[in-house]
């Protein structure tokens, strides 16, 4: 806070009045209050507003408040690309996994990360990429893009050395009609390929490669950090089956587990097994789901949630002498804590044989809500 130092004025002369070319001195009016308009009163308002803000860092976590920035300047621009037999994933950790048997020799993948013109000022930069073990015949290329789509090289060189560092300049990076940056990755032999790397792109020259530092606004509550903006981020996941389920039972009620398989990403929950996995900082979440069958099904059949093999919620029944029964559970509220396992599981009051499960309507949905 930039504070301004106020003084009390001197007098140098008393208010005065004319009248008729003659001049007057005038009595100053009389005030009474418990706070006069003063420059000590006004010094301690300035002094009494500082000590309440809240102080924040946007380096280091000493203060009330930290603002932790990423200071990695590339962002993801696919998902995922694929070429001749080579396909390179971006991951959430900022990483770059590359994997597959290379069907032809001079591979690219092209436009995998950029970087925003906007971001970029006058100056040093370094390209750092951690890679742990020398790559002669993998290439990282950089090319400015112009706002036709036209694209200039501006550096290719090889990961000839364990955690390669490339230095640039402002003047090499961005031309008048720049719009953005591409990484690319060239792939020069015909083999098989296995790695990670983990490109950085940042401010300074010769700057060491860091770990990724995920942006976030963190309050100190008595010397522990608390994350704000996770209270803000959604968290919810679907879990799906990528083929359907074939269920035999022995017994009446017998439950049976449904084998999902797939899940959207989230940073709270995770797939383990055939159940969504709790993380840290979860205790209550939301859970809803939907099935149907292929076949008639015989008697009444239940929808249920177990939790840790035990069974939690309420449990949705359906019925039907139909083929393609479906049942669909509500929303309900579970209490949770870090690792329980969530389940979506069916039982039938009758003795079942070879009944399909419908992968193409069979999903359940988790929501973390505190």
């Amino acid at each position: 806070m930039d504070k301004i130092p106020f003084e009390d004025g001197t007098k140098l002369k008393s208010a005065t009045v004319t009248v008729n070319e003659q001049e007057y001195e005038v009595t100053p009016a009389q005030y009474e209050g418990k706070t006069p308009l003063s420059s000590f009163n006004l010094n301690k308002m300035q002094d009494n507003i500082e000590n309440t803000l809240v102080k924040a860092s946007a380096t280091e976590p000493n203060s009330d408040v930290w603002i932790k920035h990423s200071i990695n300047m590339l962002k993801t621009n696919i998902s995922s690309l694929s070429s001749y037999g080579i396909t390179g994933t971006n991951k959430e950790d900022g990483s770059i996994l590359v994997s597959g048997n290379a069907t032809s020799s001079n591979i690219y993948l092209i436009g995998l990360k950029k970087i925003n013109k906007e971001v970029l000022n006058l100056g040093d930069y370094t390209l750092s990429i951690n890679n742990e073990e020398i790559m002669s015949d993998v290439s990282v290329r950089l090319r400015k893009v112009s706002i036709s789509g036209s694209k200039t090289e501006i550096i290719t060189q090889a990961l000839d050395t364990v955690n390669k560092e490339i230095s640039l300049n402002y003047s090499n990076l961005v031309g008048s009609d720049t719009s953005y940056i591409e990484l690319d990755l060239y792939l020069k032999t015909q083999k098989q390929y296995s790695f990670t790397i983990y490109p950085q792109f940042q401010r300074g020259k010769a700057t060491k490669y860091e770990s990724p530092l995920e942006d976030d606004i963190l309050v100190n509550n008595n010397g522990v950090y608390i994350s704000v903006l996770t209270s803000f981020k959604q968290n919810a996941i679907t879990a799906t089956m990528t083929n359907n389920q074939s269920i035999t039972t022995t017994s009446a009620y017998q439950v049976v587990k449904v084998n999902l398989n797939t899940i959207t990403s989230s940073s709270k929950l995770s797939l383990s097994g055939n159940a969504v996995k709790i993380g840290k900082g979860v205790s209550k979440i939301l859970v809803s789901a939907n099935t149907s069958f292929v076949e008639k099904t015989d008697g009444l059949v239940n929808l249920q949630f177990t939790k840790n093999n035990a069974s939690v919620g309420k449990t949705v029944q359906g019925m039907s002498d139909q083929a393609r029964l479906n049942i669909s559970a509500p929303p309900q509220a579970f209490d949770v804590k870090e690792g329980d396992l969530i389940n979506m599981c069916l039982a039938f009051g009758n003795i079942q044989t070879n009944k399909t499960v419908s992968s193409s309507s069979t999903f359940m949905t988790v929501q973390v809500i505190e």
